[in-house]
C-alpha cells in the first residue's frame, strides 16, 4: 500500500473515532443534564415534604371552610415561603399539597398567590389526577412524570410523600418545573459541547489538510525515485515474472540470470541463479532422459540452432525426476564485450497431451469405423453375388443394418461426449423412482443377458423416495454399467444390481463376476477412449467412452461414481445421487443414444 494511502487510512480512522467520541460525549452530557433536572425537581419535593410535616396538616377540614382556619393560613405561609425558595433556584413554577379524602385526591394548599388562577379552593377533588399522586397517597414511593400541559403551558412534575410520626403517608407534596426551563438546560449543554466538538472537528480538518500536503510531497518524492530506477532493473523484473522460462549463460556455461518460471520448473522453488552456477539443471535431454549433443546445449558458449534443437524433441527434468517436453529458442546478446546466450522455453506438456489424445482418438475412431465398414463391404459383395438367393440376400441386408447401426452408435457416442464437455447438454430433472428405472433398464437388457446366459437380479429398497433427476441421463448410466457387466462376465455368471439409501444419498451398485480390472490400470478407467488391456483382445467391442460419459453424467447430477475390482474376480461399480436432486440446466440439445 502506498505511503499516502496509509496516511489517509490512518487519519480517516482517527477522524471517525474522534467524531464518534464527540457524539458519545454529547449524548452522555445530555443524559446527565436530563438526570440532573429530574433529580433536582425530585429533591425539591422531598425537601418540601419534610418542611410541611404532619404538624402543618393538623386541624384542617380539607374543605372550602379551611379559608378561615388558622392552620390553613400557617400551611399557606409555609408553601409561599417554599415557593420563594425553590422558584428562582430550581425553576419550580409552584408547589402544592394534596391528600386522600374518602378515596379521592383533594387539593389542600399551594404556593400560588391568593386569587391566582392556579390557586384552587381547599377540598376541591381532582377529576383526573395523575396516576402517580394517588399511588403516593396510597403508600407508594416518590415519582416523576411529564411533560404534561395545562392552561399555563407544558411542565414536568415530581411528588413526594408526607408522613406522620408512625411513617404512614398522610399527604403528597408536588412541584412543577416549566418545560422551557427543563429544556433550556439541555439546550445549553448541547450548545456548549456541540461548540467544543465543532472546534475539535475543525482542528482535525486543519491537521488533515496539513498531512495531505505533507504526504503529497512524500509521495511525489517516492514517485520520482521510482522514475529514476534503471530500465535494466525494470526489464529484469518483467522477465523474472513472465510465464515462460528465461535463462542466460555466459561463455563458461555459468548462469547469469534465471527467472521464476525457469527455476520452479527444474528446482520446484524460487532460487537465485548463483545457487547453480554450473547450469546442469537446464541440460537439454531427449525423451529417454539422455543429454542432447553438445552442439545443441546452450552452456558451451555457442549459440545452438533453435530449429535443430526443436527437431531433437528437447526435454527438461522436473524436481521430482520426471521429464517434460519444452518448446525452446535461443538468442545471443553482447554486454560489455561479452557474449551471452539466452535460452527461452515453455512447458509443452499440455500440448503433448493434446497431441496424444488426438492420436488416440484418430486411432480409435479408425479402428472402430473399420470394423462396420468391412461388414458393409462384405454384405454388399454378398448382395452383388447372391444371384436371387433369398437367404443370402436377407443375411447380407441384416449385416448392412447391423453395421450401419454400429456406425450410428459410434457417432452418437462421440457427439454426446462433445456436448457434455462443451456444456451444451440439457439437464431436465423430474421426480424419478430409481428402483423402477433400474428395473426398466434390466428388462431392456434381458435378451442380451439371455444370449450370454448371464443371470440378472435386482435388489431395490422398497421405501425409496422419488428423486428429482434427469431420467434420460441416469438411465444411460444404468445401461452403461449393466451392459459392461453383461459384456465382460463369463457364461453362467450372475450380475446383481442394488439400489438403496445411504445417508443423504441413494447409491446404486452393479456387481459382476467378470474379468476385473488390472491394478495398474485402475486410475485411468474413467479416461476417454481407455479400455483395459485384459478386454482389448476379447471379441466384445467398445469405444472406451461409456464409463467416461457415465462419470460426467453422475457429476453433472451432483453425485459421484467409483468402483472396486480384482482382476479375474469381478467388479462392483457404484454411483450416488443426492436425495435433494440435481439442478436443471438449459442446454442446446438433449441426450443422443450412447453405448
Amino acid at each position: 500500500m502506498r505511503f499516502r494511502s496509509i496516511i489517509r487510512l490512518g487519519y480517516g480512522t482517527v477522524f471517525v473515532g474522534v467524531i464518534v467520541a464527540v457524539l458519545l460525549m454529547i449524548g452522555w452530557e445530555v443524559s446527565e443534564t436530563l438526570q440532573e433536572n429530574r433529580t433536582e425537581l425530585s429533591e425539591a419535593t422531598r425537601l418540601a415534604a419534610v418542611a410541611v410535616g404532619s404538624e402543618h396538616l393538623t386541624g384542617l377540614s380539607y374543605s372550602s371552610a379551611d379559608y378561615g382556619n388558622p392552620s390553613y393560613q400557617r400551611l399557606r405561609t409555609v408553601f409561599l415561603g417554599l415557593g420563594r425558595v425553590f422558584a428562582p433556584h430550581h425553576g419550580v413554577r409552584y408547589m402544592y399539597v394534596t391528600r386522600l379524602v374518602d378515596g379521592q385526591t383533594v387539593f389542600v394548599a399551594d404556593s400560588a398567590d391568593e386569587g391566582d388562577q392556579l390557586h384552587r379552593v381547599p377540598g376541591t377533588a381532582y377529576t383526573r389526577p395523575n396516576h402517580i399522586v394517588p399511588e403516593i397517597l396510597r403508600g407508594g414511593p416518590a415519582g416523576f412524570w411529564g411533560p404534561q400541559t395545562d392552561e399555563q403551558g407544558s411542565f414536568y412534575s415530581a411528588a413526594a410523600p408526607v408522613t406522620d410520626d408512625s411513617g404512614a403517608v398522610i399527604a403528597a407534596v408536588g412541584a412543577d418545573m416549566e418545560k422551557g426551563v427543563y429544556d433550556s438546560r439541555v439546550k445549553s449543554t448541547l450548545e456548549f459541547y456541540g461548540t467544543a466538538g465543532l472546534i475539535i472537528v475543525l482542528m482535525l480538518v486543519g491537521m488533515a489538510a496539513a498531512l495531505e500536503v505533507w504526504s503529497g510531497e512524500v509521495e511525489k518524492r517516492r514517485r520520482q525515485e521510482l522514475a529514476r530506477a534503471s530500465v535494466a532493473e525494470q526489464r529484469e523484473k518483467l522477465l523474472f515474472n513472465i510465464g515462460e522460462g528465461v535463462v542466460a549463460f555466459n561463455r563458461r556455461g555459468e548462469i547469469l540470470f534465471a527467472n521464476r518460471f525457469a527455476v520452479n520448473s527444474v528446482y520446484g522453488q524460487t532460487r537465485k541463479p548463483e545457487t547453480d552456477r554450473t547450469g546442469r539443471g537446464w541440460t537439454l535431454l531427449d525423451e529417454l532422459g539422455q543429454p542432447l549433443a553438445k552442439s545443441l546445449q546452450p552452456q558451451g558458449g555457442n549459440l545452438p540452432d533453435s530449429e535443430a534443437v526443436r527437431a531433437a524433441n528437447p526435454h527438461l527434468r522436473r524436481p521430482y525426476g520426471t521429464l517434460f517436453p519444452i518448446g525452446v529458442s535461443f538468442s545471443s546478446v553482447e554486454e560489455n564485450g561479452n557474449s551471452i546466450v539466452v535460452m527461452t522455453f515453455r512447458d509443452m506438456t499440455r500440448e503433448a497431451e493434446i497431441d496424444r489424445m488426438k492420436t488416440d482418438f484418430i486411432s480409435m475412431a479408425v479402428h472402430q469405423i473399420k470394423t462396420p465398414l468391412t461388414a458393409l463391404k462384405w454384405s454388399v459383395e454378398v448382395l452383388s453375388a447372391s444371384k436371387a438367393n433369398p437367404a443370402a440376400e436377407a443375411e447380407a441386408v441384416a449385416g448392412v443394418v447391423s453395421a450401419t447401426q454400429r456406425l450410428n452408435e459410434l457417432v452418437s457416442d462421440l457427439l454426446n461426449v462433445s456436448r457434455i464437455e462443451a456444456g451444451r447438454l440439457t439437464v431436465d430433472p423430474t421426480p424419478t423412482d430409481l428402483g423402477s428405472l433400474a428395473a426398466d433398464v434390466m428388462k431392456e437388457l434381458e435378451p442380451e443377458a439371455a444370449r450370454k446366459r448371464v443371470f440378472l437380479t435386482l435388489s431395490a429398497a422398497p421405501d425409496l423416495a422419488s428423486v428429482s433427476l434427469d431420467r434420460l441421463l441416469i438411465r444411460e448410466v444404468y445401461k452403461n454399467l449393466m451392459t459392461n457387466a453383461i459384456k465382460y462376465s463369463p457364461t453362467g455368471s450372475k450380475v446383481n444390481v442394488f439400489v438403496q439409501r445411504q445417508g443423504e444419498d441413494i447409491v446404486s451398485s452393479v456387481k459382476d463376476e467378470g474379468v476385473g480390472i488390472p491394478e495398474g490400470e485402475k486410475k485411468r478407467l474413467f479416461d476417454r477412449f481407455f479400455r483395459a488391456s485384459n478386454v482389448i483382445e476379447l471379441p466384445e467391442e467398445g469405444t472406451g467412452l461409456g464409463l467416461y460419459f457415465a462419470k460426467k453424467i453422475v457429476e453433472t447430477s451432483g453425485g459421484r461414481i467409483w468402483f472396486e475390482s480384482t482382476e479375474g474376480a469381478g467388479s462392483t461399480f457404484s454411483f450416488s445421487v443426492p436425495l435433494a436432486g440435481s439442478l436443471a440446466k438449459k442446454g442446446e440439445v438433449r441426450l443422443g443414444r450412447t453405448a
